[in-house]
């Protein structure tokens, strides 16, 4: 995970380089988002805030009303979502 902590702590990064990866994590970030689906994007915000299985499925029962959703729900979305973040670093591996 590349947070602005992170990259601040590191030795010998200049402000432009530090700016420069921020900017790179945040465009990677955003095109990640974009291939994402509603429930996809819900679930990473949650999995991303250290939410337990339970507590993402209560989460998501509030906003998706009606729909069943369980841990396998939650599950089969992290699966698709972390796919699709293999399939984006692999694109833009060949862009580099």
């Amino acid at each position: 995970n590349l947070s602005l902590i992170n990259m601040i702590v590191q030795e010998g990064m200049s402000a432009d380089e530090l700016l420069s990866r921020n900017e790179n994590f945040l465009s990677q970030q955003s095109q990640l988002l974009a291939r994402l689906s509603k429930l996809e994007k819900e679930v990473f915000r949650f999995y991303i805030q250290q939410l337990h299985y339970d507590e993402i499925v209560d989460e998501l029962e509030r906003i998706f009303p009606g729909k069943r959703i369980g841990k396998k729900t939650v599950d089969n979305a992290l699966q698709r979502l972390r796919s699709k973040a293999q399939d984006l670093a692999k694109t833009l591996d060949f862009e580099e």
